[in-house]
């Protein structure tokens, strides 16, 4: 009953920052032969491109599937489409240097203000400007995935920066992502936002898209889409995604 399917990238189609394994790369490559396709992640253009679209073009019998496939970075503030051999930008939203400035002194702040979190401040290390989305990774962009987990696995820690942000900056939203990072848009410019722009582009019906994340709760990075009536599927891992791709392809 649907003709595209969404998901999210990290801890749905890959671990953490991690590659697309070869099999969840044959398995997409399948679902591309019946579906349109749609990846959101907060992730960057060229994380996409190191993450998960080096290892697909791998697998893929047919490069013409690609042109079935929507990748979606910076929560989907941007739009990359596979046309005349290449991938090439069809929008992208920027917020503007003041904007992401109040983040940094935001944040600066915060973590001043709870040295009790122990999260230290290295923004060279652990704050990623993708853009259309500013990221902040506790750990770090590079931490290891076992220190990850272990990390802020109730995202108590994560839940008082969020708290002491949204109060300093009204005009942002704000999401956890993955293990230990949360994601800050402008107010507005979330999930919902970039799968809805997406069905607008490619003149969609949101009765014909299904979205797939790991974070449907409330609170989590893929919950506004679920709120926006979005049909979604939760996940707890990409090995259950695998599960549920399977299942799609045999209904």
């Amino acid at each position: 009953m649907y003709s595209l399917i969404v998901f999210d990238l990290d801890g749905t189609l890959t671990v953490s920052k991690s590659d697309l394994s070869v099999e969840m790369a044959q398995t997409l490559s399948k679902l591309l032969q019946r579906k349109l396709v749609g990846v959101i992640s907060g992730a960057s253009y060229q994380q996409f491109q190191d993450q998960f679209v080096s290892v697909l073009e791998k697998v893929l019998d047919e490069k013409i599937l690609l042109s079935k496939l929507m990748l979606l970075p910076t929560t989907g503030l941007s739009f990359y489409r596979y046309q005349g051999g290449e991938w090439t930008s069809q929008y992208s939203e920027i917020p503007d240097e003041d904007f992401k400035q109040r983040i940094r002194v935001s944040l600066k702040e915060v973590l001043e203000m709870h040295p009790e979190l122990n999260i230290p401040h290295d923004f060279d290390n652990q704050l990623e400007d993708r853009g259309s989305e500013m990221t902040f990774s506790a750990l770090g962009q590079h931490a290891d995935v076992e220190h990850k987990k272990v990390f802020d696995p109730d995202r108590s820690k994560r839940a008082v920066l969020v708290r002491e942000l949204l109060e300093k900056l009204p005009d942002a939203n704000i999401a956890f992502g993955g293990m230990t990072s949360i994601d800050i848009t402008k107010k507005g410019f979330d999930k919902a936002y970039g799968v809805q722009r997406l069905c607008d582009t490619i003149s969609i019906n949101k009765s014909e898209v299904l979205y797939i994340g790991d974070a449907l709760e409330p609170g989590g990075n893929d919950f506004n889409v679920k709120e926006a009536g979005f049909d979604t599927i939760s996940v707890t891992d990409p090995s259950d995604t695998q599960i549920l791709i399977t299942q799609i392809l045999h209904d």
